[in-house]
């Protein structure tokens, strides 16, 4: 079945509102924070090398919004990325028919024939589009808790990191990571099922009498296109920024070492 571009991306610009975001957001940061603080109290609390009752009380409401704040935007990315993931999901489900309009901004002049090609090109472009933006965002949860690591770190006190607020953090970076592992998996299997529709379609027009040479190209020309984009979701795996992520924790000259080695591999 054929559906319609422009329902899609209204649909999800609703569900990417502040609205909706919001009414997600709030149980879920809730929960998510009381079951950190019954970690770390089971793991026996955290312990600061503070005097005084002023400061000890400054350090704690310091920490504790730090950490609400912290857990907030983990799962900001994680909301971004999954309803970034669903508009990816749904449009895989079946092509889409884009607006004249748009298919115009392309092609000047093209029939009802090639306009499915056009707009498989065009689906896997918007996707490489946004989930560039969206994929950036795992950078900021991993530079606040690069930040976090370095804060508590005992050369410049006799700071200690507990094992709960080591398993808080961990589990906190693993959740930031697993968001946009599953989007670029999810924009892999759109540009597999794109592929797909865009083969299937060659091969009809190549077994009917008298092919459309035109028609032919179009749909050769978009296949091409479809497998060699490399932006967003598509980029080389060690240019994502899961990877690259994964890197700033070490900071520095190295990380950035490690990131143009990785490059360079075209892995």
């Amino acid at each position: 079945a054929n559906k319609e571009m422009d329902k899609l991306w209204e649909e999800y610009l609703r569900r990417d509102s502040w609205r909706y975001r919001r009414a997600r957001l709030f149980p879920i940061v809730i929960s998510y924070f009381a079951l950190c603080g019954a970690i770390i109290k089971i793991s026996g609390g955290i312990v600061s090398p503070i005097r005084g009752p002023n400061s000890f009380n400054f350090n704690d409401v310091i920490l504790f919004l730090s950490v609400v704040a912290f857990v907030w935007l983990i799962f900001y990315v994680f909301d971004v990325t999954r309803t970034c993931r669903q508009l990816i999901i749904n449009a895989m489900k079946d092509s889409r028919s884009w607006p004249p309009e748009s298919i115009n901004k392309y092609a000047t002049s093209i029939d009802n024939a090639g306009r499915m090609p056009l707009g498989e090109w065009m689906l896997i472009h918007l996707i490489a589009r946004r989930t560039d933006v969206v994929g950036k965002l795992i950078f900021y949860p991993f530079i606040v808790l690069f930040i976090m690591f370095i804060a508590r770190f005992y050369y410049f006190d006799n700071w200690h990191a507990p094992v709960g607020l080591i398993i808080v953090l961990s589990l906190s970076a693993v959740y930031a990571w697993s968001c946009a592992f599953f989007l670029r998996k999810s924009a892999e299997e759109l540009r597999k099922a794109s592929i797909r529709r865009l083969k299937e379609k060659l091969v009809r027009a190549l077994t009917e009498r008298g092919p459309d040479e035109g028609c032919v190209k179009q749909i050769e020309f978009a296949l091409k296109e479809v497998s060699a984009i490399d932006e967003g979701a598509f980029a080389p795996f060690s240019q994502h920024p899961v990877v690259q992520a994964l890197i700033v924790p070490f900071g520095g000259i190295g990380g950035m070492v490690l990131i143009d080695f990785l490059a360079k591999l075209k892995v």
